[in-house]
Parts: C-alpha cells; structure tokens; sequence
C-alpha cells in the first residue's frame, strides 16, 4: 500500500495498525501521547513516514506491544470503609464463657 500521491515512503494508518498488530483505536491512543514518530495529518486522516516507523520498530524491543497507559475509570471513586476493629467476643458473652466452670474442674 502506499500513501497520498502513491508515496511508497508514507503509509496510512490501516497499513500501520497491521504492521504493529494493534487496533485502528490504538493507535489514535498513542497518538493522543505522542508515542508514535513520523505521523502527519492530511485532512482528516492520519499518515506515517515508513522510515522513521521502520526505525522505531528496530529501537524498540517491543513495539508491537501497546505501551499505553489503561484508560482511568470514569466516575467518582468508589468509597472504601475504614478497617475497624471487630472484638472477638462481646464482653457480656467473654464473662458468660468465664464463669462457667472448666470441663477438667468439674469432678466426675
């Protein structure tokens, strides 16, 4: 494939998002961070300088990978308690259990 004016330098973004095995929309990600070198917009449409592209790929050890951060979630946090903490027993129950008589006291 080649790019506006059948420049076999440029390539557009399908060819790109094929070549790097990404998505169409990962691309506009890393494009959005400026992750990507040699992009240029003609009109509406993004293009790419094959070199640059090419060399970028040999620099980086895993350029196929997406190395966008994760989209934050949207919405307010969701709110955590606080941790308390929660007694073993109640003290009513603790001094219930400790005036019964112990099974070994207890003659047979």
């Amino acid at each position: 494939m080649t790019g506006p004016a059948g420049d076999p330098n440029v390539m557009p973004l399908k060819e790109l998002a094929e070549l790097v095995r990404l998505f169409p929309h990962s691309i506009y990600r890393m494009l959005k961070h400026n992750q990507l070198p040699g992009a240029f917009k003609l009109g509406s449409r993004y293009y790419f300088n094959r070199e640059q592209i090419e060399a970028w790929m040999n620099s980086t050890p895993a350029a196929t990978d997406t190395t966008v951060e994760a989209p934050r979630p949207r919405g307010p946090k969701p709110r955590v308690k606080p941790a308390t903490e929660t007694p073993t027993a109640e003290p009513h129950t603790q001094r219930a259990l400790s005036a019964q008589p112990h099974k070994s006291s207890v003659p047979d």
